[in-house]
């Protein structure tokens, strides 16, 4: 065998130990790193709950401290994922921060949904519009129902047929938003109903009164029937009480087929849009 070929050998040994010493100092260190994750978010978990009890302890809104629990998790739990991949030298750090600056115009067109849901739940932290267990109803969309939580992103309410919603942020602060403030379970129930001008609107309102006196579902406080309004060929008279979140659109829907069969049982009338025509006949005197 030739001087050559031995030393061909020997670079080949050599290279193939160092390959794998190299391979394995790589999955020491990945396993490492592995470990030490679970370690940390595990460490990290623990001391969220302790700060979540503490901010509790101190009356802090829970929709703020399940905002600040959301943003440190991401953060650190980012942080860590890495400088784990620049220490295996994945990736260089150097290359990392070129990669963020040549993509930072792509990425933010890219997550610009992202970044505004982000900054509208911001703002609802900060402005405070309403808050968990309000009522409240976002115009232009046609949902209404009461908040369960508010995210870094996104915000849940159930709707008055326990219907799950998630509204992203930025649709909650560039529409408007009614907030019925009624935390405790109860909605207002406004009803409207026009009568013709015939009619004796004491009579008619003595029966939305007496008709909310029947509805077990409404609640005893805060009734009121009222006239609304004067229009072109009706009086518009109404009601208005509380009934629970719950039991809103059943109550909405019963009374308002209760209120027109009574109307029609008393003979009060509900005028309706017609147009009459009067004829007037010219008769011609025949020379």
């Amino acid at each position: 065998m030739s001087d050559q070929d031995l030393n061909s050998i020997l670079d080949f040994r050599n290279w193939s130990k160092n390959v794998g010493v190299s391979a394995l100092d790589l999955l020491v260190r990945l396993a490492f790193c592995i470990a030490l994750y679970f370690a940390i978010a595990k460490l990290l978990g623990k001391i969220l709950n302790a700060l979540d009890r503490h901010l509790e302890k101190r009356g802090t809104a829970p929709t703020v401290r399940h905002f600040m629990h959301a943003l440190i998790k991401v953060t650190v739990l980012g942080f860590t994922i890495v400088t784990m991949v620049v220490q295996l030298h994945i990736v260089e750090a150097s290359s990392i921060a070129a990669l963020v600056a040549a993509a930072g115009v792509g990425i933010s067109l890219a997550v610009q949904g992202v970044l505004s849901n982000f900054a509208g739940g911001v703002l609802l932290l900060l402005l405070k519009p309403f808050k968990e267990g309000d009522f409240i109803t976002v115009k232009g969309e046609n949902v209404q129902g009461t908040v369960e939580k508010i995210e870094l992103y996104y915000t849940t309410i159930y709707t008055p047929d326990r219907e799950k919603l998630v509204i992203p942020n930025s649709t909650l602060t560039n529409k408007s938003v009614v907030n019925s403030g009624l935390s405790s379970g109860e909605k207002r129930l406004s009803i409207t109903v026009g009568i013709s001008y015939g009619e004796d609107v004491r009579r008619a309102m003595k029966i939305l009164e007496r008709l909310m006196d029947e509805e077990p579902r409404i609640l005893p406080q805060n009734r009121r029937t009222f006239v609304d309004a004067m229009g072109e060929s009706s009086v518009v008279i109404g009601l208005r009480c509380l009934v629970s979140i719950q039991d809103y659109l059943d109550v909405r829907w019963d009374m308002q087929e209760k209120i027109r069969l009574a109307f029609l049982e008393e003979a009060v009338e509900i005028p309706f849009n017609q147009l009459d025509v009067h004829l007037i006949r010219e008769e011609q005197k025949s020379n």
